[in-house]
């Protein structure tokens, strides 16, 4: 019996890993259909985006998600201050049903990033690393390897703060997001 468990788990195990293998990369076919389709808070077509700078923030959201609604704020602000002397930029990634509430809510948040909007192909990419919900942040190199998973090796969703803060320390070099870390370990 036990023996028959650690085969079962081993094949999981294994199957997980492969799942995940195959999706540490951005698939390249949507990496070129997203840089070919981003737009502008004013529909105007931008250049592409993932992998011109040294990491890019896939940032899965939609104006109607409430958590997106709170989290949207905090990780412009998060923008603003470093992406200048980081080198990273981020691409919205919508799962709106109307396009045009997706232009509402960029607008009034004042969000410059080049923006996605197609709701098979969202739904497909979200897909892709194993995610079904949002908020999302997935973190690739410029080469499009995540190094910033929203999934662990267990297939857990990580969530998009937790992503965002490991980022700011391991990637970034941020030292006073371990002091964060360190406040909420101590409440």
């Amino acid at each position: 019996m036990i023996k028959r468990l650690l085969t079962i788990t081993a094949l999981i195990t294994f199957q997980i890993c492969n799942l995940n293998a195959a999706d540490n990369k951005l698939q390249e076919k949507y990496k070129t259909l997203v840089n070919a389709n981003l737009v502008d808070r004013n529909g105007k077509k931008v250049l592409p985006q993932i992998g011109e700078k040294a990491y890019t923030i896939l940032y899965f959201f939609a104006a109607y998600c409430p958590p997106c609604r709170a989290f949207t704020p905090k990780l412009k602000a998060f923008y603003d201050k470093y992406h200048k002397d980081k080198n990273f930029n981020i691409v919205l990634i919508n799962r709106d049903f109307k396009e045009s509430k997706m232009y509402e809510y960029i607008k009034a948040q004042k969000l410059e990033w080049g923006t996605f909007y197609n709701k098979k192909s969202s739904k497909e990419i979200l897909a892709s690393f194993g995610l079904k919900n949002f908020p999302t942040l997935v973190i690739l190199n410029k080469n499009g390897d995540v190094v910033g998973p929203a999934v662990d090796a267990e297939g857990n969703r990580i969530s998009h703060k937790r992503v965002l803060n490991t980022f700011a320390i391991e990637k970034l070099g941020l030292e006073e997001f371990k002091e964060t870390n360190k406040k909420k370990k101590g409440k």
